[in-house]
């Protein structure tokens, strides 16, 4: 504090009935309060809180009435307190002591004198402290070049500005900024003190500049001072407190702190506006449809709701408007979560609008009208600028057909491999990017057998539209030896990717016993590579288990609706070639070749599925991509 008036102190002494000594007045008088070896000093403002120094005293003689009147907290912590110990004869600048809180122990000393252990706060050697030191009676414009000097960093302009500059009103008090009391958000050392307290060590070259949620801070890349200015330079990033896995840490949030606090300012601007609509338009659609049992037509409005392990990151209303043939959006709104990926509410958000506008026929055109921001979502506009896409750029209130194209790639997780033979397909023109993206959406492909498809087969395009008319007798049989190939391919992925239970144990299909399984298309043989695979028994083996697979070995699987005595033989060579477990996959009650006596060992493996229960799934599937477009 640069000004604190000698009433604060006359006041804590008239409420506490001591006399304060002179070397803490001039503490109160101009700081107020302080960093001492990471831990805030206690001072002003008077509050009753466990924050102030008057709470925290009061608190004090209450659990220790042995010294009551005797003693001023200057620090709490988990069982202790350091304490200003007025029972010495030094009544100018008594002794620092540390005591016990919950037992009638003797005080320890912990510094000869007040003055001195605030000397130490100023020549040690940790920054935050030196930094809150150095900030009193300095100008607000100089504050963050002190806090740059002792971290060692180069900050980015818009930063510097930031944290010296008044936030817009709505962002008053969730803006980081180098004003006020240091051991107070939104003090940014405040900030920098909770990310010290946190589960991980803290990147030392981050600066928090805002809250996202509870559990994390957006923060703001910055350059350790003697190397190369990084990529990332002025990024923001998210920083979790808590023991998060490493991918988790440091994702992006935005590519620039101004564009980061312009779409927080737009988002709570007009938050309290779309929650309203938002609640009036459930209302409606519950009162004549859900309490009716009757389901929306596709020009009627309707509301989503978007949640992860209970908790709501996503809510909008469609509906599609004859008017441009596209889809209207009166409402979005998203949000942040600390156990979920950055953006992963308005990614989710978006995936189910750009898969409706998509079903409902039109031309992927997605309008903001009626949105209460009169243009494309600023959250949503922050997800795109994150993957290099600008959404909004020839109407700010429209994503266009292309923009939502690109933009619907870009929702659609789906592994690299894939992405790209999609993109070798669309240039092409053998496939359309938003039915590939609509197929994976919508469950009716999974990510491996849409791989297995496009790459092993011509007919991928027609298979996605809904395959062959059954007339043309040819296709369609193509299309069939096909499809039971890549649901076989799917059905074995989804086995393999959770742990094969040990013999006498209770079987239990959880998420966290997910293996990250991943995979390879041969696209010349028809055949796939998965590495990563879970050592033991392979699946699929029937009564007699004599294949189990090794710690690190790769696996390459032959799937065929009809195994012959070649597919045994390329199985074989593929093992030798990738030093791999082979195996052949068929369906159910189809007929096995005899293997000869010089044939390499290859697993025989055998699909829970026939014939029948695999053509009924193609059949549903491809009924679906023939009406998920009507």
């Amino acid at each position: 504090m640069d000004d604190v008036e000698i009433d604060d102190v006359t006041l804590l002494e008239e409420a506490l009935g001591i006399s304060i000594p002179l070397s803490y007045t001039d503490f109160l008088r101009t700081r107020g309060s302080a960093y001492v070896c990471g831990r805030v000093v206690l001072g002003l403002p008077l509050s009753p809180s466990l924050e102030s120094v008057w709470g925290a005293t009061t608190f004090l003689w209450m659990v220790r009435p042995d010294l009551a009147h005797q003693v001023i907290t200057i620090q709490l912590r988990d069982a202790t307190a350091l304490c200003i110990d007025l029972r010495h004869a030094n009544r100018a600048d008594p002794p620092v002591v540390e005591l016990a809180l919950d037992v009638q122990d003797t005080p320890h000393q912990v510094a000869e004198s007040f003055s001195s252990f605030i000397a130490g706060d100023r020549t040690n050697a940790d920054p935050l402290d030196r930094i809150a030191a150095r900030l009193i009676n300095t100008k607000i414009e100089e504050r963050p070049d002190i806090i740059a000097d002792e971290l060692n960093l180069e900050f980015p302009p818009s930063l510097s500005a930031t944290l010296a500059s008044v936030p817009p009103a709505v962002l008053t008090d969730l803006v980081y900024c180098v004003d006020g009391l240091p051991s107070k958000p939104p003090h940014v050392l405040w900030a920098l003190s909770t990310m010290r307290d946190g589960a991980q060590p803290p990147a030392d070259d981050l600066i928090p500049i805002m809250a996202v949620d509870e559990r994390s801070f957006a923060c703001v890349v910055c350059r350790r001072r003697g190397t190369p200015r990084p990529a990332s330079f002025g990024q923001v990033v998210r920083w979790h407190l808590d023991d998060v896995p490493v991918r988790a840490q440091r994702q992006l949030l935005d590519i620039d702190l101004d564009y980061y606090l312009d779409m927080a300012t737009t988002e709570l601007k007009t938050r309290d506006a779309g929650l309203e609509r938002m609640r009036q338009i459930a209302e409606r659609y519950e009162e004549t449809h859900a309490s009716v049992g009757r389901l929306p037509k596709a020009h009627e409005e309707r509301p989503i709701r978007l949640a992860v392990q209970n908790v709501i990151v996503g809510l909008a209303a469609i509906r599609h408007d004859s008017a441009f043939d596209g889809l209207s959006v009166s409402a979005w709104q998203t949000c942040q979560a600390p156990h979920i990926n950055v953006h992963e509410g308005c990614r989710g958000l978006a995936a189910m609008t750009l898969s409706e506008a998509f079903r409902s026929g039109g031309t992927m055109e997605i309008r903001f009208d009626r949105h209460p921001e009169r243009s494309v979502p600023a959250c949503l506009r922050q997800y795109a600028r994150v993957h290099g896409i600008r959404l909004g750029a020839s109407d700010p209130k429209a994503i266009s057909p292309a923009e939502a194209r690109t933009l619907f790639r870009a929702v659609t997780q789906m592994p690299d491999d894939l992405r790209e033979r999609i993109s070798q397909r669309v240039v092409a023109g053998q496939i359309s990017p938003e039915r590939a993206c609509f197929v994976l959406q919508a469950g009716i492909w999974k990510d491996i057998e849409l791989d297995f498809l496009l790459s092993t087969s011509q007919r991928a395009n027609s298979i996605l539209r809904g395959g062959a008319e059954p007339f043309n007798r040819p296709a369609r049989q193509a299309e069939l030896a096909v499809c039971r190939s890549a649901v076989m391919v799917g059905m074995f992925l989804a086995r393999l990717r959770y742990a094969v239970p040990q013999a006498g144990t209770v079987t239990r299909v959880l998420e966290d016993e997910r293996h990250l399984v991943q995979w390879q298309i041969l696209e010349q043989e028809g055949a796939v590579l998965f590495n990563n695979v879970a050592a033991g028994p392979i699946p699929w083996q029937g009564q007699e288990r004599t294949f189990d697979i090794r710690e690190k070995q790769s696996l390459v699987a032959v799937p065929r609706p009809y195994i012959t005595r070649a597919d045994i033989m390329l199985a074989s060579a593929l093992g030798r070639q990738f030093h791999a477990l082979a195996v052949t996959i068929q369906p159910a009650e189809t007929l096995e070749i005899p293997l000869n006596d010089g044939d390499a060992p290859v697993a025989r493996l055998v699909a829970p599925d026939g014939l029948t229960e695999l053509d009924r799934t193609i059949d549903t599937r491809l009924l679906a991509c023939r009406v998920g477009r009507a």
